[in-house]
């Protein structure tokens, strides 16, 4: 259970109404450690005010909290989106994830993934929050306005101040070589140029479906731990090959890794949400124009 590390969520209640948070019952059980790493805990998140659980996460922002104590806190005030293991829901668990990870090293997020991931694959350009000196460095995101323009989104992460939680969910700058490194890693099966952070077992299990038929996925097929999987035979429009990896960021990164092609690939775009009805859907795109290339 995710109580283990996170006893702040012993009390969890299950909101039975998209309306409102009047009506609550008892979880069917603690969401488990494998349920938060495949997003089939039941918590909700804040991307969308469709039901009175994801306002909630909307109006208190627990992910605008100092700290991930802080963050878990307000999680443990706010009901689950759905009953545990019912269906894949995209949600703050991988947050809750990084607030595990400081239980367990005993250290900040920041300070652990430093230690065990970033300085072992020589990714010197990645981190919470970024010195002064790498300001014109940091590259500008865009988002559509409602007039149908490409207009500069703020720099919502605060970078250049540690004054916010560091996210097991989102808010780490890097560079097209670290983030690269990182799916080089991935491909190799957990190791880089004699860094092993993995076992190859670990990395295998990471990278396939860990949810069986559970629904919900909005990419389709199944997820892994912290990506989706696919499941499906390719096609035309989905010409990745049944085991491969991927996910993507909210600011325009997305990646993949094929193992079946021993490939990766990482895109960087700088564009956050929804680029419009006639734009080039880039992360579609990419692969169809990668495979196509394969097959030439």
């Amino acid at each position: 259970p995710v109580t283990k590390f996170l006893p702040e969520l012993a009390n969890l209640k299950v909101a039975t109404s998209t309306d409102n948070l009047d009506e609550l019952v008892e979880p069917n059980h603690i969401p488990t450690m494998h349920e938060l790493m495949t997003h089939t805990g039941g918590f909700g998140y804040s991307l969308s005010p469709r039901t009175a659980v994801e306002r909630a996460y909307i109006e208190d922002n627990p992910m605008g909290k100092p700290d991930l104590d802080g963050l878990v806190q307000r999680v443990a005030e706010i009901p689950l989106l759905l009953q545990p293991g019912e269906r894949w829901s995209y949600s703050i668990a991988v947050d809750l994830q990084g607030a595990v990870v400081e239980r367990i090293s005993g250290m900040s997020f920041g300070a652990s993934l430093d230690q065990n991931i970033f300085t072992p694959l020589g990714m010197d350009d990645t981190a919470f929050t970024l010195p002064e000196a790498d300001r014109s460095r940091l590259a500008t995101v865009y988002q559509m306005n409602g007039d149908g323009e490409f207009e500069v989104l703020p720099d919502v992460y605060n970078f250049f101040v540690n004054d916010h939680a560091e996210s097991g969910g989102g808010g780490l700058a890097s560079t097209a070589h670290d983030y690269t490194r990182f799916v080089q890693m991935l491909i190799n099966e957990g190791e880089l140029d004699g860094a092993q952070i993995l076992k190859p077992e670990t990395a295998r299990f990471m990278m396939s479906n860990q949810i069986g038929d559970t629904p919900g996925v909005f990419t389709g097929g199944g997820f892994g731990y912290g990506g989706a999987v696919a499941t499906r035979e390719p096609s035309e429009r989905s010409p990745a090959p049944i085991g491969s990896y991927s996910w993507f960021g909210i600011d325009g990164t997305w990646f993949w890794v094929d193992p079946v092609n021993d490939l990766g690939y990482v895109g960087m775009i700088q564009r956050r949400g929804n680029a419009g009805r006639d734009a080039v859907n880039l992360r579609g795109e990419s692969v169809q124009l990668v495979y196509e290339a394969l097959n030439d």
